[in-house]
């Protein structure tokens, strides 16, 4: 095999025998009529009187001594006896099965089966693997297999079967190889260690293999026509589907297409192909509505009545509509941060970037990590990411999120961090800096110290060394190089270090989807304006997938609203390896973003609109056109319907980019169901979305008293023709509002003022309350409307609240009330409780800044469980009234 091939191999053998675990859902399930060899070790009626079985040779080595070694042992066996044993005292041994006996059809994958048992292998591991061999029997690199690792404390206990999935060959291969290996610490685990660290090893280890069973299994692959299995309309939209056999003994091929909740969309035959000439299947998926897919194939076949499955593979694609034109403008607000630990081929990435449209890319320049190369040592390809992203007017910044690769290596089990590094002589990282600014000084717009989501380097006292010795460095290869460094929304604003050009904020996931924008309020307000924010992904453990990705779009559309220079998330696509072939999968966020990031192209933000109460309405605004994303925090689940006049051309889209044409009721308003999921409308008339946002009545707080209230009703005109029309309004019950109704004229850019007498009930409750105003109106159309207008009734120099609880035989109901005016206070106090008398309490004296507490007892209080009680407060010096609600609960 060579000493190379063998160290290489069984240095990773450990991580490769975790990652064939969780791969288990795609392994094949074998039958005997598929058997290519079997390895029984019962050689002696063959006339093998060897010690060792046929074709079996030791592994030479340095690390396999010649007293590690290898004999049949014929008492010890799996069903039974012999098997084939191998024993080491301290050292690896290894043998290797390298013959012209288990030939490779090109067509086929193999699955290698077999038993372990093991005795005292507490430190030692044992595994089998299999490599395909060229028509010289030497092994073909890049093609070893590992099974899981066995270990075993004492004597020998249960035996344990392990499985080696073999992927199709390379051109050159023509045969199969095995190895069975014993294998100590110091070659399995090649974790960094810490100083003076001492191996443990087992002075004498056992492991008998027996049973080891080839079987030759069809190839299966999953493949999608699109770039990174990304489907558009411009391009053909087909999944792939290759189930190759050399063997004619009819296999069932089944593909089925799931949608994310599970549905089956599509289900059909899949023919094998036993013809390397042959097409490979293709199965057009156009009819398929914007979303993330599941595709999965399933191979079976008949043996005895029975069907059993050979192999399965699955793989997740998107279906978008087209992708975007080459000289459209990229969405300004959204950007992506590539992960350090998690690249795809770049022309892949530059494939996604570009069907996303984002403005921004975070590319990781040091990677921080002994096992990922920097950027001077990526793909030949990275080069031509760059420059096509350039073109195509993305702003890229190179982000150090971590040492140099080549400095981690040589630390070794001494952990390096970025600012320690940085703080160092510059002589130490310098070239290595150099090596980046010297071909890309000119691509990339800024330059970031540390990676998103690491707040903590803003914390670090020695952040601000570490920014004066970057600065100082770069200057000497750029004219004004642009720096920046992570910080967190979370964080109380403060100064940020000299030298920094700007930051980049992380939003936590636990600050909720509205709370963002108040957020970054804070930060202007201590003069840090916040230029750019990185959403933070949140975890998902325990939290349902259609819960996350609604609250994922709240955040992003929040962020979007609140004036920041771009939005960055996540790379929203995964690399993995499926046999030979590497696979980028996209991840439902990118479904998410697209249709986003399509919608908002070229708008700003506009205006919070009032709907209902629980109702989220955001605008975007893209000259006179307006989008509005609008989701109902407390709707059930199959929401509520509103009707809301946005203008004739209104369309409705989902999450995932669905269009539809909404109900229009007979007065031209949107019949609009709205429930906890975002929906965005697009289309909408700028105009008239402004000017229902832009009534409202003044002052928004009304007083609680007996007497009339002197307020404005504002309508204002944000459109560049004049509109006329009548409003009627319709106040809450029990509510005098005069006029009524009223005619209007509004110039372009004007408002329009009515003067309103507003009177309510003495026994009015405080809080907010709706007055509906019903509007005709005539510009480029005539529209009919209803505008909820929101006021707020109270006391401006009261506080009352009040609580109710049961103890015992009675009921008592606390009010509590509080002075905020400059003057003392003279008040009658009054409870009031269905089928009750009326209980009154005077509170004198009560003097500015102090609260007082009443108590009002009930008799029979099961009476009063679950109905509400009036509190009410008057002035017995002026005309202020105050009204609360209470409800009784149980308790004690």
């Amino acid at each position: 095999m060579g000493i190379s091939l063998a160290r290489a191999a069984l240095a990773v053998s450990f991580l490769l025998s975790v990652a064939r675990t969780t791969m288990s859902a795609d392994a094949p399930t074998t039958i005997g009529q598929r058997l290519a060899h079997d390895f029984d070790f019962d050689e002696r009626g063959e006339g093998n009187l060897e010690d060792i079985p046929k074709y079996w040779l030791p592994l030479k080595a340095p690390e396999f001594p010649r007293f590690a070694h290898g004999v049949f042992d014929f008492d010890t066996g799996h069903d039974a006896p012999p098997s084939f044993r191998l024993e080491t005292q301290g050292r690896n041994v290894a043998y290797r099965f390298t013959a012209r006996e288990i030939e490779a059809f090109p067509f086929n994958e193999y699955l290698v089966t077999g038993w372990i048992g093991g005795q005292d292998l507490e430190h030692a591991r044992a595994c089998i693997s299999a490599y395909y061999l060229d028509a010289d029997l030497r092994p073909i690199d890049g093609s070893q297999r590992f099974s899981p690792a066995v270990s075993a404390l004492g004597d020998m206990g249960a035996w344990q079967s392990v499985d080696v999935v073999l992927p199709a060959g390379p051109a050159d291969a023509r045969w199969i190889g095995l190895t069975v290996w014993v294998y100590h610490p110091e070659t399995w685990d090649t974790s960094p260690k810490p100083h003076r660290h001492i191996v443990k090893k087992n002075i004498t280890a056992t492991a008998w293999f027996d049973e080891i069973r080839v079987y030759r299994l069809p190839r299966v692959t999953v493949t999608t026509s699109g770039t990174g299995n990304v489907l558009t309309d411009d391009r053909p939209r087909n999944v792939l589907v290759d189930v190759s056999d050399t063997d004619h003994d009819g296999l069932i091929s089944i593909l089925t297409i799931h949608d994310m909740q599970g549905h089956e969309v599509l289900r059909e035959n899949v023919p094998a192909r036993h013809d390397e000439t042959a097409d490979v299947p293709r199965f057009d998926v156009t009819q398929l509505p914007n979303g993330l897919y599941r595709a999965k194939v399933e191979v079976s076949t008949k043996e005895s009545g029975k069907t059993q499955r050979l192999a399965q593979r699955s793989l997740t694609f998107a279906r978008i509509r087209a992708k975007r034109d080459e000289h459209d403008n990229p969405t300004r607000i959204f950007g992506l941060s590539l992960d350090v630990a998690d690249r795809s081929d770049p022309l892949v990435e530059l494939s996604l970037i570009q069907t996303l449209g984002v403005s921004t890319v975070k590319l990781p320049i040091w990677s921080g990590r002994a096992d990922v190369p920097d950027l001077v040592n990526a793909p030949a390809d990275t080069d031509t990411l760059l420059y096509e992203l350039l073109k195509s007017r993305v702003a890229i910044t190179g982000v150090f999120a971590g040492p140099p690769s080549e400095l981690v290596r040589a630390a070794g089990a001494y952990e390096r961090t970025l600012l320690s590094t940085l703080i160092e002589d510059p002589e130490a990282w310098r070239e290595h800096l150099v090596r980046v600014f010297a071909p890309y000084a000119s691509v990339f717009r800024s330059w970031q110290i540390g990676p998103d989501g690491d707040a903590s380097l803003a914390a670090d006292p020695k952040l601000e060394q570490a920014v004066k010795q970057v600065r100082a460095e770069t200057k000497r290869l750029a004219t004004s190089p642009h720096l920046i460094v992570p910080g967190s929304l979370a964080w109380t604003p403060t100064q940020r270090p000299p030298d920094v050009d700007d930051n980049t904020y992380s939003v936590e996931p636990f600050i909720l989807p509205d709370q963002i924008e108040s957020h970054i309020d804070d930060f202007a307000k201590a003069q840090q304006p916040v230029g750019m924010v990185y959403l933070k992904p949140a975890p998902d453990e325990g939290v349902r997938l259609d819960s996350r990705l609604r609250n994922w779009c709240k955040r992003l559309i929040h962020a979007a609203h609140s004036g920041v220079r771009n939005v960055v998330i996540p790379q929203p696509w995964h690399t993995s390896t499926h046999g030979e072939r590497h696979v980028t999968e996209p991840t439902e966020e990118f479904v998410l973003l697209h249709t986003l990031a399509d919608i908002l192209r070229d708008t700003t933000p506009g205006d919070f609109v009032y709907i209902a109460p629980s109702v989220a309405a955001v605008a975007f605004y893209r000259d006179e056109e307006a989008v509005l994303a609008v989701w109902d925090t407390k709707a059930e689940s199959d929401g509520r319907t509103y009707d809301l006049q946005l203008g004739p051309d209104v369309e409705r889209v989902d999450m995932w980019g669905r269009k539809s044409t909404p109900e229009f009721a007979r007065d031209g308003r949107v019949r609009l169901n709205i429930n906890a999921t975002p929906t965005y409308l697009t289309g909408l008339k700028r105009w008239l979305l402004a000017f229902r946002s832009a009534a409202r009545i003044e002052p928004a707080f009304q007083e609680m008293s007996i007497e009339a209230h002197e307020s404005d009703l504002t309508f204002g005109n944000p459109g560049e023709n004049a509109i006329s029309g009548r409003a009627h309004i319709r106040p809450p019950k029990g509510w005098d509002i005069r006029p009524r109704q009223f005619r209007f004229s509004i110039p372009a850019n004007g408002q329009f003022v009515q003067p309103l007498e507003i009177r309510f009930g003495r026994n009015e409750i405080a809080g907010q309350k709706i007055i509906n105003v019903e509007v005709d109106v005539e510009s480029d159309g005539k529209y009919h409307m209803v505008i909820p207008l929101v006021v707020e009734l109270g006391v401006g120099d009261l506080d009352a609240w009040g609580h109710a609880v049961l103890d015992k035989d009675r009921l008592i109901v606390q009010h509590r009330v509080f002075n905020r005016s400059h003057r003392t206070l003279n008040l009658r106090a009054y409870a009031i409780a269905p089928g009750r008398l009326r209980q009154t309490r005077i509170i004198s004296n009560l003097l500015p800044g102090q609260s007082r507490v009443i108590e009002y007892h009930f008799k029979k209080p099961g009476e009063l469980l679950d109905r509400s009680m009036r509190l009410q407060v008057r002035d017995l010096e002026g005309s202020m009234i105050h009204n609360t609600e209470v409800q009784a609960f149980g308790g004690s």
